[in-house]
């Protein structure tokens, strides 16, 4: 029969005195002192592994920076786990890994994994978002692991916002923050989206048109247009736009090289569009004497619509805005506006509201079906951008 230990006192412990060997004090049920030659006293646990059942040690710790209560404590945890066919070393140990990582995965971390993922999106859509989160909600939530983000932390660090009233900011951060949770799922670093309904806890944003005219003005707006003071390329990159129905600075970044002057398209790259797909657009007579006269001005650059000096790449995507401004329109009319104004127009005419859609580059949110759309509708919105065209011109004609 074992002889059983009697377990150790403090004093013992205190007492022992180094030998020239270590040796061992036992307290009973694995749990040993280990006193060394230079005086050291270490806990150990001495247990059979499971799976192999070979006899090994674990170090619990030093005396007296592990007290006897608290070794014991260890020694209870580790029987525990014994008995439920666990190596407690090698648990603890994936334990501890665990934790590290969820300590190592902040949100900051996590939401720069989730934007290397967004190949989708423009460069400049991507440094929008990076620029809200840093700005609104890193200096309050960078620092915490993903897995303690709740719905109440969240909230509290958005609700500054929704107090200033930025209720457009606040549903942007909300919907970013949704979505790197979301990553989070399913890259297994949360069990949950646990910000799934943090939106319903601010009041939504009112929707706010750009400001545009009604189509009946857009005589009015070409003959002002012709008799602006700006320069020739401004007036061109604004016709162009009006054109084409393309975003502002989409026009303003136009390439030669996205010409396809053999097949009258001009074929915008997706790293170049709002969502991240190219788009296709099929160019009137009236859009390639833009780009003839422009070919003139531009001087061999690389951009249909150069900067005034040279080398300073394209015009600032703000250049149309801020003419059309000067010319009295504002607070009436903005450079994407004129998206709206064509739209409208060519809803009124009966063009189909999908082709239309597509023209505006609003894409669906069906890929698939999405991509379908711009090789079926490309001969039927040649001839709506045709119409579009030719109104225009007979505007002017006027």
């Amino acid at each position: 029969m074992p002889r059983i230990a009697k377990p150790l006192t403090d004093t013992q412990i205190r007492n022992a005195k180094p030998k020239s060997k270590e040796y061992n004090l036992a307290d009973g049920q694995g749990l040993y002192l280990r006193v060394k030659p230079s005086g050291s006293k270490e806990w150990v646990f001495n247990y059979y592994k499971p799976i192999s059942g070979k006899r090994t040690n674990n170090g619990l710790g030093i005396y007296p920076n592990v007290s006897l209560k608290v070794a014991r404590d260890k020694r209870q945890v580790y029987q525990e786990l014994l008995a439920e066919g666990y190596d407690p070393a090698e648990y603890l140990a994936k334990k501890k890994n665990e934790q590290a990582s969820v300590s190592a995965n902040t949100l900051l971390k996590v939401t720069e994994l989730w934007l290397e993922t967004q190949t989708d999106i423009t460069a400049r859509y991507a440094r929008d978002i990076k620029n809200s989160l840093t700005t609104h909600v890193m200096p309050t939530l960078g620092h915490i692991p993903i897995t303690d983000i709740t719905p109440v932390t969240a909230i509290n660090a958005i609700r500054p916002l929704a107090e200033q009233g930025k209720s457009e900011t606040v549903s942007r951060v909300c919907s970013r923050l949704i979505r790197i949770m979301g990553f989070a799922k399913n890259t297994g670093l949360v069990r949950e989206n646990r910000l799934y309904g943090i939106k319903d806890a601010f009041k939504s944003p009112k929707h706010k048109n750009f400001p545009t005219i009604a189509p009946s003005e857009l005589l009015d707006f070409i003959k002002q247009l012709s008799r602006a003071n700006i320069t020739l390329t401004t007036r061109l990159l604004i016709e162009f736009q009006l054109h084409t129905m393309v975003r502002p600075g989409e026009a303003a970044g136009a390439k030669w090289s996205e010409i396809d002057f053999d097949n009258t398209l001009w074929i915008i790259p997706g790293t170049r569009m709002k969502k991240g797909r190219q788009h296709i657009v099929p160019l009137t007579k009236q859009c390639l004497a833009i780009l003839s006269e422009m070919k003139v001005v531009s001087h061999q650059s690389e951009y249909v619509f150069p900067a005034d000096r040279k080398g300073k790449g394209h015009v600032n995507a703000a250049t149309a805005n801020m003419a059309i401004k000067r010319m009295g329109y504002k607070g009436r009319l903005v450079a994407h506006g004129l998206r709206s104004l064509a739209s409208t127009t060519l809803n009124e005419q009966g063009f189909r509201p999908d082709i239309v859609e597509v023209a505006l580059a609003h894409g669906d949110k069906d890929k698939v079906r999405d991509s379908y759309n711009h090789a079926e509708f490309l001969r039927q919105r040649g001839e709506m951008m045709a119409w579009w065209s030719n109104h225009i011109e007979s505007a002017n004609l006027e």
